[in-house]
């Protein structure tokens, strides 16, 4: 069974892309080629996973930048676990919100897009109020330049990817009443100059016999390196990794039990330079479109 995992995780993990890899999905071959294995053999197993709903499909992650805003990951811890399922609800209706991650028990943690420090705080002064939460630490995501001037067919595109990634060229040219020509030349500028990028969307919760947790790291500027090489290095079944932040980390790893994630989390704990370090089982990753989606149309009508 454990081989059969690590090769789902071997291949997401090569299909997974960060802020520090921002670049279009990769193809089986150049998976294949990664990881030493034959271009059929990731086909099948990516098969296999759609089959089974570990695999959703694609999502567009937007640059903010792009809108002329930054990115910043906010912890929360809530008082009452109870009223979770209504707390993600109204997260989820506050502007700048796109990415809610939930983990077993009373941690929650919201990805926002925000127009400057001004803005970041008050947006988590709302969160707090309205939902009777804390925050316990925050970061900013350190995203690549995008100098990309977006025009209207540019922004009616990613608007077209928004919710379904998976859209061929054919069917956005032919939604948007414009050439595949324009579409592919225009979506291959904005990947080149890292406006977007794709993410795979994983069901975790349908990996059989085994955990899915998130490994938090925050530490000193000075030990952050060292601290990141060590984990990777040494803790294989990483499906995901954000690490360009000066002081925190995040790491999605696939664990055999809940003894091997308190493991984990001892050994980065000894490790000197940390301030911070939590495991926590995820329970659910949801991507939050009402706000992206509304800012979007506006971007549409503002270059029309």
């Amino acid at each position: 069974m454990w081989r059969t995992v690590e090769l789902t995780v071997n291949i997401m993990k090569e299909l997974s892309i960060t802020p520090s890899h921002w670049n279009v999905k990769r193809s089986y071959a150049e998976v294949a080629k990664k990881i030493g294995i034959d271009e059929e053999t990731v086909r099948i197993r990516i098969q296999s996973l759609k089959q089974s709903g570990f695999l959703l499909g694609w999502r567009l992650i937007l640059n903010a930048n792009l809108l002329g805003r930054e990115s910043h990951i906010l912890v929360l811890e809530l008082l009452d676990v109870e009223k979770k399922d209504r707390t993600i609800a109204q997260i989820s209706q506050m502007d700048g919100v796109i990415l809610i991650q939930s983990f077993y028990g009373k941690i929650v943690q919201v990805t926002v897009f925000s127009k400057n420090e001004e803005g970041l705080g008050m947006q988590m002064k709302k969160i707090t109020s309205i939902t009777g939460s804390k925050i316990f630490t925050h970061w900013k995501v350190k995203l690549p330049r995008c100098n990309h001037k977006a025009k209207q067919t540019d922004w009616m595109i990613i608007g077209a990817l928004l919710k379904n990634a998976d859209k061929k060229i054919p069917e956005i040219a032919h939604e948007l009443k414009v050439s595949a020509k324009t579409v592919k030349r225009r979506t291959n500028m904005m990947m080149a100059s890292s406006a977007f990028y794709l993410q795979p969307i994983l069901d975790l919760r349908k990996v059989v016999g085994a955990l899915p947790c998130q490994l938090l790291v925050q530490c000193s500027e000075a030990n952050k390196s060292m601290i990141d090489d060590m984990i990777i290095s040494k803790f294989e079944r990483i499906v995901f990794s954000l690490t360009d932040s000066t002081t925190h980390s995040i790491f999605t790893i696939i664990c055999v039990n809940l003894a091997e994630a308190q493991s984990i989390l001892k050994e980065v704990q000894r490790q000197e330079g940390v301030a911070l370090a939590k495991v926590e089982i995820i329970e659910e990753l949801m991507y939050v479109h009402d706000w992206l989606a509304k800012e979007i149309r506006s971007q549409v009508l503002v270059h029309a």
